[in-house]
């Protein structure tokens, strides 16, 4: 995941890694507002048909029931004997190097040239990109690796682009491997209010405006 550091780069490789980038932001942010929506709306059904008490069990039934995954990710549980991150909250930095450590463990070399998040975001945004996509031997081991610095996997996606998610603290790690570019990218996402705040400035600045 984690890139080096670099100049921005609107075309070529490095543009096709940040427009891939800012378009899974864009589809989680959306998707979520989508399922408030959604769900106020089932709400005023569900009170609007029953009435009473009736309905707010109705309401507590929709409440309870979890959303759909907006990237299409199957749960999956803890393993028993998954160790857990102790001490603080890893720093960027800190995401940056087990990224790095992980991925070196296992032999996967790294595309340099893939240019960092950078602005705002620059501190809520960590990834590494391989030269190519990665066998199941390699992608094992990869998980393996982080697990060994604290990662936990809590999400599965099958076709038509393979991808885990593993998180850390306050961090959310997307690892898929293939797709357009053909390639295994590993990119990490903090969740803080701080962040959240830059993500969506951020995807405001990517959105085209129109004179009316």
């Amino acid at each position: 995941m984690p890139g080096g550091e670099g100049s921005d780069r609107s075309s070529g490789v490095g543009g096709s890694a940040r427009a891939r980038r800012g378009g899974r932001w864009k589809t989680a942010v959306a998707a979520a507002g989508s399922g408030v929506v959604a769900c106020l709306a089932l709400g005023a059904v569900a009170v609007g048909s029953v009435g009473g008490l009736g309905g707010l069990g109705s309401l507590t039934g929709l409440m309870d029931t979890p959303a759909p995954d907006p990237l299409d990710f199957t749960p999956v549980p803890a393993a028993p004997d998954a160790p857990a991150r102790t001490g603080p909250d890893p720093a960027h930095a800190k995401v940056l190097a087990e990224l790095a450590a992980a991925t070196a463990a296992v032999g996967l070399p790294r595309d340099t040239s893939m240019p960092p998040a950078d602005g705002a975001i620059a501190d809520c945004v960590a990834d590494w990109t391989s030269t190519g996509p990665a066998d199941e031997a390699h992608l094992a081991a990869l998980e393996a690796a982080l697990a060994e610095r604290g990662w936990r996997v809590t999400g599965r996606r099958g076709d038509p682009i393979p991808a885990t998610r593993l998180t850390s603290g306050t961090w959310t790690l997307e690892l898929s491997n293939g797709g357009l570019l053909d390639i295994l990218s590993l990119t990490a996402t903090r969740s803080t209010p701080t962040c959240d705040e830059a993500f969506r400035r951020d995807e405001a600045t990517r959105e085209p405006h129109h004179d009316g």
